[in-house]
């Protein structure tokens, strides 16, 4: 007797322990997208089949008496409706907290026995099942101590309701006897009658995905079914229903393992005491005795076939199965604990600072967080198309990071839920808020593009946790958040070099992923025409080719491979609703009437000189532009445009207007007549001829501006004033922008110093000396007056693809510069921080190794920055990383590793030395960092500017002349200060007197940039720094023609002289000499390093 009621026990708890796979096996089907009543329908098929090889097996008859028919049929429905409201209750709560609340059910059948039938019910057991109901009740809380949802709870319930009647309509009516095989076989047959009436008769029956989902839908069908039915209708057989039912509790206990161990739940001390007195009240009934036998409720069909599945018992033959079913469930436990150790048992927080930064973050990282799993559902409000789709990009991003697919779903908002919400109380309609707790994730935006930015900070926050075995999860916490600009732009030049439209829409990708909201594409340029007009169709036969291509400026090399390809009229169409669906405009640019060959070669009769022209195969500008004076011209360019404008909806069109030499209009007669009919005069300010371009310009905005469309164009349109509502992209410095604000203009700021990633010259700037350029640049002036600043409406990237051949190139120069460009755009300065910005970097650049984009590895290298410390005439250097790796180096020359010194602390150096460095990650070490100190008698001294350097060119101001560094050719670089128009007049502070007998000046020559060496040299000497006396000077000639780009060292001797303040003069050249192309005009005076010998 004992060993059965042992036998009884164990049949018992291994029919509670596999009933608790059920959320194992379901949720898998329900995060690859799987509709309830499709699970439960396969649920059923299958176990229906199983059922039926049983009975075959057992040679059990199939007939049924006419009058078990409607017993059956209602059996049924109320079986499979406590399935149904189970499986829909997963969808507001944890399966492991649904399956513990519904063990209410066995209180249920005891209270239907003792009110409908008057059974009794033992104090003992009473107490059992109160104690366990006490526990279960410590369970009905969140993690987080919030309410679990109504309506989860309420279906539950409903499932246990139906469940108890179930149980106690089997022990009632004539179906008692029935074999228990035969029984459940029909009323699983009957049950699934309603998944096939709401499956609409099957037409909605989602197909299993997967193989591997095969495999779950079978195993929800035979262990949590078929095994559960079977050891636990043996185990009533040996200890009876109750005792049975109450060991039913080890099924929350085991959902809850799995719920911990596979699905990311939390285990709070709160949940442990729960596990703890339900395990206490299964103890009392195993070890009570006298509990056992005072036991009076005898219903026959307690089981728990399945609080959905849970197939209802009986005392059928079980012998000759018995030893096969047993290795069943022995073979569902170790599969399920091999499972488990798979699965993740540590959980990774992001965090909610991300890039671009927010404007107010708040977050408690030791609040238990919000964890995604496959249960987390995405909430959207029915109807709404553009937060369906916001949704589903979400969950894209939460699958790229995590690797976990969740729901996306209109049901109502419940535990585990992304609730995606427009709120009119949110000003900025791009702005939004998120507030995060640990059941839940409240997204809302100002509008259904505020909702979507707010989905790129929460997929930027959280962990990249894809094949590890941790859970990903958000901090608690709030971000209140909008932008700063609302024009957020990145222009990309298609003209040069053609890209596919599938990497356009990595482009754009990429945009959405930094919050930018504005794609400028460059259309049209002289070496490839690369838009379908219908109306003028020879511009893509022709104009979108060129033979060969300059791939070496500085050898003339040319690829001699044919270039070409353009968009037709449907791929636009295709990228623009790619980009919308991003609330991203994309803005055309036809880039007139410079920059114009790609046309002049397809219509020569468009230029002053009717052709013939060729298309260039080489970079720069080019004299011939369209014919400014000519109507049939202005009337093609209208019909460009008209045409540009019925394939792209953006509020802006851009025209270019940039670099447009007049040489060919000075020329033209027919431009000339057309000066002389608008009675354009040359003024102090604007040429006629560039006042004729305004003209040309004018006419064509009227068109964009008759369609309700905004006129974009580049700076050099202020050249001739501006045409009415013209918005200025300001390139060529901020002059422009800052001029157009005075106007009452609008303004883009992007600066060709800051915000031109595809610049050879600052792309020779590496590390993240490159971020810290882009990073710097604020976009609205404190030149302006407070009521012209609105006027700088936002700033804008840009990447030209003279040398951009590929992707690789182009993603190199764009990242992760972006970066930096996207929190100028969204970020207020005041929340702005450089050294924060480069410890939130690691997160995005792992985003984008996720992604496969080509960022530069440079970031990763040691950053060497070498300061003087003048009044000690020594230098001081420092290392750093942006994730403050470990750095190794050596001074002496030698390639560093792992064993050279560890950096610790700033080095202070007074001779010449040869710095190299490493960043060691556990990933190997990153390039070698070089820097060369050469000292002279001027290094490391205290030196004052005399005269100011242009601002653009001041960098560091003096210390750049004395700190011992040589620039390269990139005069941009920060190594170099330029002088424009100006002497170079410098005073150095020896700090004692010394012997002294030659200066030298570093300049650089590059003609072509207006940058000349100097024209003389003088020197004077001073014991105070007050009264000075010439001791040297010494003239040198004006540069020549064809001279090529190089640095210069010009010097001075004279006799020796003891002195302590030196002041160095170099002459600037007057002007610019008659064979330059811009003779007359101010010349350029770059000088790097000084020196006293």
């Amino acid at each position: 007797m004992t060993n059965n009621k042992t036998k009884g026990f164990l049949l018992g708890a291994i029919a509670a322990a596999s009933y608790g796979m059920n959320p194992l096996f379901t949720l898998p089907l329900y995060s690859a997208g799987m509709s309830v009543d499709s699970v439960l329908f396969y649920r059923y098929a299958l176990a229906i089949v199983v059922l039926g090889i049983m009975m075959k097996m057992q040679k059990q008859s199939f007939a049924i008496k006419k009058a078990d028919v409607l017993p059956l049929c209602i059996m049924g429905l109320l079986f499979s409706f406590s399935s149904l409201f189970l499986f829909m209750s997963y969808n507001y709560m944890d399966a492991g907290i649904a399956s513990t609340i519904l063990f209410v059910y066995p209180v249920l059948v005891a209270i239907i026995m003792a009110v409908v039938f008057k059974e009794k019910v033992s104090p003992v057991t009473m107490f059992s099942i109160a104690l366990a109901f006490v526990g279960i009740s410590l369970l009905c809380k969140s993690p987080g101590g919030q309410t679990l949802s109504l309506v989860g709870i309420t279906f539950v319930f409903l499932s246990s309701l139906s469940y108890a009647i179930y149980i106690v309509g089997v022990n009632r009516s004539s179906l008692k006897d029935m074999p228990i095989a035969k029984l459940t076989f029909y009323v699983l047959l009957f049950g699934l009658s309603v998944y096939v009436v709401r499956l609409k008769f099957c037409t909605g029956l989602q197909p299993i995905p997967t193989p591997l989902l095969w495999v779950n839908a079978v195993s929800l069908a035979v262990f949590p079914t078929v095994i559960s039915l079977v050891t636990m209708t043996k185990a009533i057989h040996y200890i009876g229903s109750t005792p049975t039912a109450i060991l039913g509790a080890l099924e929350p206990v085991t959902a809850l393992f799995f719920g911990v161990l596979i699905f990311g739940e939390q285990l709070t001390p709160r949940i442990i005491l729960g596990i703890l007195m339900v395990i206490t009240a299964v103890t009392l009934i195993i070890g009570g005795k006298t509990l056992l036998k005072k036991s009076k409720i005898r219903f026959r069909h307690t089981g728990r076939l399945s609080r959905i599945l849970y197939l209802c018992p009986c005392n059928y033959k079980f012998s000759t199965m018995k030893k096969q079913l047993m290795q069943w469930a022995g073979v569902g436990m170790w599969m399920v604990l091999g499972l488990s150790a798979c699965s993740p048992t540590k959980t990774e927080i992001g965090n909610l600072n991300v890039i671009p930064q927010p404007q107010e973050v708040s977050q408690d990282i030791q609040a238990h967080p919000f964890v995604i799993n496959p249960q987390t559902g995405i909430v959207y409000p029915e109807g709404n198309e553009k937060l369906q789709r916001t949704a589903e990009f979400l969950a894209s991003y939460i699958k790229e990071a995590t690797g976990i697919t969740v729901r996306t779903t209109t049901e109502a908002a419940r535990k585990n839920s992304i609730i995606l919400a427009v709120d009119g109380s949110i000003t900025n309609k791009e702005g939004y808020q998120l507030e995060v707790t640990s059941d839940n994730f409240h997204l809302h935006g100002g509008s259904e593009s505020g909702v979507l930015n707010g989905t790129h900070t929460l997929y930027m926050a959280l962990p990249l946790t894809k094949n590890k075995q941790v859970s990903a999860a958000i901090p608690v916490g709030t971000v209140n958040d909008y932008p700063r600009f609302g024009y957020r732009g990145f222009m990309v030049d298609l003209g040069r070099h053609y890209f596919p439209v599938s990497y356009l829409k990595q482009i754009i990708d990429m945009l959405a992923l930094h919050n930018i909201n504005y794609f400028h594409w460059h259309l049209t340029e002289d070496q490839g025409w690369r838009i379908e007009i219908k109306k003028y169709p020879k511009l893509t036969e022709i104009g979108s080719m060129r033979p060969r291509t300059l791939i070496d400026r500085e050898t003339q090399t040319y690829d001699e491979t044919p270039h070409s390809g353009f968009y037709t009229h449907a791929e636009p169409s295709e990228i623009v609703q790619y980009a919308a669906d991003r609330f991203i405009p994309v803005i055309p640019e036809v880039d007139l009437p410079g920059h114009m060959m790609g046309a002049l070669v397809s219509y020569p009769e468009l230029g002053c000189t009717g052709g013939p022209y060729e298309i260039p195969c080489k970079w720069g500008v080019f004299p011939d532009v369209l014919c400014g004076g000519n109507d049939r011209t202005l009337q093609f360019a209208k019909d460009v445009l008209n045409e540009i404008m019925d394939i792209f909806p953006s509020p802006y069109i851009h025209i270019g207007g940039d670099e447009c030499p007049k040489v060919r209009w000075e020329k033209c007669p027919v431009c000339q007549a057309k000066i002389r009919e608008l009675g354009l005069k040359d003024t102090p300010k604007h040429s006629k001829e560039n006042q004729l371009q305004t003209y040309f310009m004018s006419e064509v905005g009227k068109v964009i501006n008759d369609r309700g469309r905004k006129m974009l164009g580049w700076d050099e349109m202020l050249e001739g004033g501006l045409a009415p509502g013209a918005t200025v992209m300001s390139w060529t410095g901020v002059k422009g922008g800052l001029e157009a604000a005075r106007l009452h203009h609008d303004a883009i700021m992007t600066p060709i110093q800051y915000l031109y990633f595809s610049n050879p010259t600052y792309n020779r700037i590496k590390g993240t000396k490159s971020l810290g350029r882009v990073y710097t640049f604020e976009p609205v002036s404190n030149e302006l007056a407070e009521d012209e600043r609105k006027y700088i409406i936002g700033t804008q990237g840009c990447i030209w693809t003279e040398w951009t051949r590929d992707s690789l190139k182009m993603e190199w120069q764009i990242l992760p510069r972006m970066a930096a460009l996207s929190e100028i755009q969204w970020t207020e300065p005041s929340h702005k921080n450089f050294d924060s910005f480069l410890k939130r970097l690691p997160a995005l650049l792992a985003i984008y190794r996720d992604r496969g984009y080509d960022f530069r590895q440079d970031i990763y290298d040691v950053n060497i920055d070498i300061v003087p410390a003048p009044d000690e005439g020594k230098a001081r250097i420092a290392f750093q990383t942006f994730d403050d790796a470990e750095i190794h180096y050596t001074l002496d020359g030698s390639v560093p590793d792992v064993q050279s010194p560890l950096y610790t602390d700033t080095i202070q150096v007074d001779k010449d030395v040869i710095i190299q460095a490493i960043a060691v990650r556990p990933q190997g070490a990153s390039q070698i960092s070089k820097e060369e100190i050469h000292f002279n008698a001027a290094t490391m001294k205290p030196v004052t500017l005399n005269t100011i350097p242009h601002k653009s060119y001041t960098f560091k101001g003096g210390s750049t002349l004395i700190d011992g560094l040589y620039g390269d050719m990139n005069y941009r670089s920060g190594r170099w200060i330029g002088f424009y128009g100006t002497d170079m007049n410098v005073t150095l502070d020896l700090l004692e007197p010394k012997e002294v007998s030659s200066v030298f000046v570093n300049t650089m020559l590059n003609t072509g940039d207006a940058i000349f060496g100097t024209t003389g040299l003088k020197v004077e000497v001073s014991e105070d720094g007050k009264n000075f006396r010439r001791v040297a000077s010494e003239d040198f000639p004006v540069v020549e023609k064809g001279t090529k780009m190089q640095s210069r060292k010009d010097s001075v001797s004279f006799d020796k002289v003891k002195a302590r303040y030196i002041k160095i003069i170099a002459e600037v050249t007057p002007k610019l000499p008659a064979w330059h192309s811009m003779p007359g005009e101010k010349a350029f005076l770059f000088v790097d390093e000084i020196g006293v010998e």
